[in-house]
C-alpha cells in the first residue's frame, strides 16, 4: 500500500516537472519571437514610370504629305506670231484660224502662250535667236486667190514652224489643210470622230477654220510631249 502511494507521488512529480519544462520552453520561444527584428528592405529605386514606346500600327493611315503650293511650271513657253501677207483678202478667216490656235494652246495648263505682232520667217528666226527659254511658233496662212474671189475657202492651208530658243533650229513643222468639220470625242490622247450635231450660232465653215487651228495646236503639243486636253466645240 505504501509502495503504491510512493509510485503515484513519483508519477505526479514527474508530470509536474515535464509541465514546468514545457512552460519554460514555451516562454523562451515567445520571448524569441517578440524580440525578432524585421530585416530592413534595401533602398531600391521604384521602377521607371516611362511609358513603353508605342509600336507602329499598320492600321493607322500615314501622315499626309505636305501640299506643294508652288504654281506648276509650264512644260513649254511659246511665243506665237502670224504671217498672213499671202491671205490679205481673207483676213477674217486667217484671224479665225489663228485665234482658234491660240485658244487651243491656252486650254492646257502646261503651256504658256504669248502673242507677238506679225512677222515674216526671217524675223521669226531672228526673234528665236534672242530667246533663252521660249520657242517661237511661226504661223503662215495661205490660200488660192481664185477660190477666195469666188467665195470659197476650201483651198486654205495653214503652215506652222517651231524655232528653238537661242539656236533657231526647227523643232517641228507641218501644214494643215482645210477640211470639212468633223466633231470628235477625246478618248485618252486620241480624238475619235463622233456624229454630234453642231451647236447653233456658227457656220460649218467657221467650225472648219477652228478645226484647223486646233489641229495645229495639237500637233505642237505632241512635239513637246504635252497631254492634250479634251476638245470643246
Amino acid at each position: 500500500m505504501q509502495k503504491t502511494r510512493l509510485l503515484d507521488t513519483a508519477r505526479v512529480c514527474r508530470t509536474a516537472t515535464l509541465m514546468f519544462c514545457a512552460f519554460l520552453l514555451f516562454g523562451a520561444l515567445a520571448e524569441a519571437q517578440s524580440g525578432r527584428r524585421v530585416p530592413k528592405q534595401p533602398n531600391t529605386p521604384p521602377p521607371s514610370q516611362t511609358p513603353a514606346s508605342k509600336e507602329p500600327d499598320d492600321s493607322e493611315p500615314p501622315p499626309p504629305e505636305p501640299v506643294n503650293t508652288e504654281p506648276q511650271k509650264p512644260l513649254a513657253v511659246l511665243i506665237v506670231t502670224l504671217d498672213s501677207r499671202n491671205f490679205s483678202n481673207g483676213s477674217s478667216a486667217s484671224n479665225y484660224i489663228f485665234g482658234s490656235f491660240v485658244n487651243r494652246l491656252k486650254q492646257s495648263p502646261s503651256v504658256e502662250v504669248r502673242v507677238e505682232k506679225e512677222m515674216n520667217r526671217k524675223q521669226a528666226i531672228d526673234q528665236a535667236k534672242l530667246q533663252t527659254d521660249a520657242h517661237i511658233v511661226w504661223i503662215e496662212i495661205d490660200a488660192d486667190e481664185s477660190s477666195i474671189n469666188q467665195g470659197q475657202l476650201r483651198r486654205i492651208e495653214a503652215g506652222y514652224t517651231v524655232f528653238a530658243p537661242n539656236t533657231a533650229k526647227v523643232k517641228t513643222q507641218g501644214h494643215i489643210p482645210y477640211r470639212p468639220y468633223q466633231p470628235t470625242v477625246g478618248v485618252g490622247q486620241v480624238n475619235i470622230p463622233s456624229p454630234v450635231p453642231l451647236p447653233s450660232g456658227r457656220s460649218t465653215m467657221q467650225y472648219s477654220l477652228q478645226q484647223m487651228g486646233y489641229d495645229m495646236a495639237d500637233r505642237i503639243m505632241d512635239s513637246f510631249g504635252i497631254i492634250k486636253p479634251a476638245r470643246r466645240p
